[in-house]
């Protein structure tokens, strides 16, 4: 059921190997108090949970930051723009499948809401940002990640071919504003060496953690949340 955050759209980019994670992670998904978009690229299905409002395929699976990969998230963006469907929703929050919300998401602020997560890699990107999620845009951001991450493919600039420095280079070249969410992120490879920190800002109130490996991690991140409504 939906709380107060009546207009967003939770949209969960997963694939069929992440099927089992996305099964037990379910309850933390919807404590997010908002409508479910789950999605697998056409080549990379798992069924989905009951409560999983829309489950388009889009995109192929052919590995991890590969070109495809990156095609599949801009895909997801154009998608969520054009289909009348989803015109109901003035914002989406669009982020892959390890992830758990300690409590409903707060109201959108307007424009778009993501996670600074570090500064220029020296791999050959443009990009001197990058962003983890959530990337939570409103419909004006989310076209602008539309159209401009597109442009940027149609020229052959896929940024490493990870939408976290993609996404950077958007931000820079089309100045598009986002405020920085009160969450945790890590790649999910870190979050064991991380699990202490990602601990503290639980017990700090953040709303939402990005990089669940375990049902262990889990576990432990709902045990010690502030106000967490999270069923395990």
């Amino acid at each position: 059921m939906r709380t107060h955050q009546m207009s967003a759209l939770l949209c969960i980019q997963s694939y069929a190997g992440a099927r089992d994670r996305v099964h037990w992670l379910w309850p933390g998904l919807q404590a997010s108090g908002l409508d479910i978009l789950g999605t697998c690229p056409a080549n990379s299905v798992h069924d989905w949970p009951i409560g999983c409002k829309f489950q388009p395929l889009i995109g192929e699976e052919d590995g991890w930051l590969t070109k495809k990969f990156l095609e599949r998230w801009i895909q997801l963006w154009e998608h969520l723009i054009s289909e009348p469907k989803y015109l109901e929703y003035d914002s989406f929050l669009v982020t892959p499948f390890d992830v758990l919300f300690l409590k409903p998401a707060p109201p959108h602020p307007g424009g778009l809401v993501t996670h600074l997560a570090g500064f220029k890699l020296n791999q050959g990107e443009t990009a001197n940002t990058f962003y983890h999620p959530p990337w939570w845009a409103d419909r004006v951001s989310a076209k602008i990640i539309a159209e401009h991450g597109r442009n940027l493919i149609r020229a052959q600039q896929w940024e490493l071919n990870a939408p976290d420095v993609f996404l950077g280079r958007i931000i820079e070249e089309t100045k598009l504003a986002w405020s920085d969410a009160n969450v945790f992120s890590v790649n999910s490879g870190m979050m064991n060496d991380c699990l202490p920190s990602a601990i503290a800002a639980a017990e700090a109130g953040c709303w939402f953690i990005h990089g669940i490996a375990n049902q262990d991690q889990m576990i432990k991140l709902v045990s010690v949340s502030n106000g967490g409504n999270v069923k395990t």
